[in-house]
């Protein structure tokens, strides 16, 4: 079977939702049995039920054959919805980059490898481009040993997003850019930064090459809520869980292009 995975982390109003219930189904609405349902990408350890719920943080993590599918999460009255998502076979970066040409890599954004869809409810995600806290959708390019990992993301004002490039790559030359109105150009260079980044074991910003007079770098401090910051601002979070950084961003609903050389 061809696997595919589907990660998420549920929040409302910025605050993670631990044990909220979720339900796959597939493309016809019906509940998908939960021995089509792993906790690994060999698709040989199933789950005990669908239904199921969300870890401490709020997060859901599953492997499927690859497929289309809808995803509802409930805590209370508050409902989140993640619908017909295209669930397409994991690639490894280095056959990712052996098939891909830059076509492939900059095109159609909703036949990438895997779905990454985190949200905090405030818009309908339903409308890929839109979807709220954070979408994201990217790759690798392997250039003789050389690992390229980039990706866009879509954040909802006072959104967090939780960010981890494949092949263990945990820092180098980091950049983000922040999209204008209709992609136009210039682009917003307040919201922008390039800089030396680790978020490994030991997480640190070393002297950035540029940052935008709107952006805060954070180097300790833990994982932001999505108010932890300034309000109007752009904060880059390289503490928190190892191997992973944080965009909080501050700013309105907008598109940032990640980038790691």
């Amino acid at each position: 079977m061809s696997a595919a995975d589907f990660k998420a982390n549920v929040v409302k109003d910025g605050i993670p939702q631990p044990a909220s219930t979720v339900t796959v189904k597939d493309i016809n609405g019906a509940l998908i049995p939960a021995g089509e349902l792993f906790s690994d990408a060999a698709l040989t350890i199933p789950f005990a039920a669908n239904p199921f719920t969300t870890d401490a943080q709020g997060n859901m993590n599953f492997f499927i054959e690859a497929q289309t599918v809808s995803i509802t999460a409930q805590k209370g009255a508050f409902i989140k919805e993640w619908k017909n998502v295209v669930l397409n076979e994991l690639i490894d970066s280095d056959e990712f980059a052996k098939t891909a040409d830059l076509g492939d890599i900059a095109g159609d954004n909703k036949t990438s490898p895997s779905a990454v869809v985190f949200d905090n409810g405030n818009l309908d995600p339903s409308d890929f481009a839109l979807a709220s806290n954070f979408d994201s959708v990217g790759g690798s390019i392997n250039i003789n040993g050389n690992v390229i990992s980039g990706l866009q993301v879509t954040i909802a004002d006072n959104g967090v997003a939780d960010i981890t490039f494949p092949s263990g790559r945990v820092g180098g030359f980091l950049s983000i850019v922040a999209a204008a109105v209709g992609n136009s150009l210039p682009q917003l260079s307040q919201f922008t930064v390039l800089v030396p980044a680790d978020f490994g074991s030991s997480p640190t910003f070393r002297t950035p090459i540029y940052v935008g007079s709107a952006v805060t770098l954070v180097s300790s401090g833990g994982i932001p809520t999505g108010t932890t910051g300034v309000d109007g601002e752009l904060t880059i979070h390289a503490g928190g869980t190892t191997d992973h950084f944080y965009i909080e961003n501050r700013t309105g609903n907008r598109t940032f292009s990640v980038t790691l050389i």
